[in-house]
């Protein structure tokens, strides 16, 4: 089932892969074998997936801070929720400067940037507001 899901990741991400992996090498060290090509892809592919591990370490290492948030809001008879939320960084849903992280610049990024979020429900009043996690902290 895992090779099913790299192989039609690959698929989509060739032309980008491979463009990034040979940038800094010259064209006649560009000549691999059927078999360095495959380890490259592999590398590759791994590569990719092993990002959003940093995703997964904030959301465990900031885990006590959103259920504690939570326990004081119900202790104060707030009616407001925490909750986290991926936000992805797009043409059309561009994410506000103070959700980024300190000095990233979007513009040479070749895929949308994702960072994880709290979101903000007030039920009293039907808004939702977005914090990142320093805020939250």
């Amino acid at each position: 089932m895992l090779t099913s899901g790299i192989s039609s990741t690959w698929e989509g991400n060739e032309k980008f892969l491979t463009s990034s992996l040979l940038a800094d090498l010259n064209e006649e060290e560009a000549n691999w074998t059927p078999e360095q090509e495959k380890i490259v892809r592999r590398a590759a592919v791994k590569w990719r997936y092993h990002q959003f591990t940093s995703v997964r370490d904030d959301l465990w290492g900031n885990a006590i801070f959103l259920k504690e948030a939570n326990a004081i809001a119900v202790e104060l008879r707030k009616q407001v929720t925490f909750q986290y939320v991926l936000l992805t960084d797009t043409m059309y849903s561009p994410l506000p400067p103070d959700l980024l992280p300190p000095g990233e610049d979007l513009s040479c990024r070749p895929y949308p940037k994702t960072v994880v979020a709290v979101q903000v429900k007030d039920l009293k009043n039907g808004a939702i507001h977005y914090w990142s996690l320093e805020k939250l902290k």
